[in-house]
């Protein structure tokens, strides 16, 4: 008889209406660190920025240089949010691996002048959660925790 051992996660989810502001995302860890347990955290992206990537992806139609103005802001937001939440040298860490997602991103704007593929705009509209977490991850990572980035078909259930 196989008997497979099934392990017991927690899942958290927090929304984009509770990550905001370094607040909300220093209170968001604090609760993640109150289950000690093996946990999947889900994150959405902050406030407002997947409605921010919803216009960029509509602007793209029309304007390139709109589109890479709003990419860059939704950069600099998730950037300024990194240093004012973790020590410098955690700072330049995630401030790399935003300026690699944000990259990718454009990449895909100079690959599909005209119009994106399924795959593309997903890519894009998913950012914002790909930038959050990565806020997140930074943040647990300073208080000692492991944090690892996975996208969902990553997960081992």
């Amino acid at each position: 008889m196989l008997i497979k051992e099934i392990k017991m996660y927690r899942i958290i989810k927090f929304g984009g209406s509770v990550l905001s502001d370094a607040e909300s995302l220093f209170k968001t860890a604090s609760i993640i660190e109150s289950y000690p347990d093996k946990r999947i955290i889900v994150c959405s992206a902050l406030k407002n920025v997947t409605a921010s990537l919803l216009q960029a992806l509509s602007e793209k139609e029309q304007n390139h240089q709109t589109f890479k103005k709003i990419l860059l802001a939704v950069k600099e937001k998730h950037i300024l949010l990194l240093k004012e939440t973790v020590s410098e040298k955690e700072a330049r860490n995630g401030e790399k691996e935003i300026a690699h997602l944000i990259a990718e991103a454009l990449l895909h704007l100079d690959l599909a002048p005209n119009s994106l593929t399924l795959p593309e705009a997903a890519f894009l509209i998913l950012l914002g959660e790909r930038l959050s977490c990565l806020l997140l991850k930074s943040i647990l990572q300073e208080r000692g925790l492991k944090a690892v980035i996975r996208l969902p078909e990553e997960i081992p259930l």
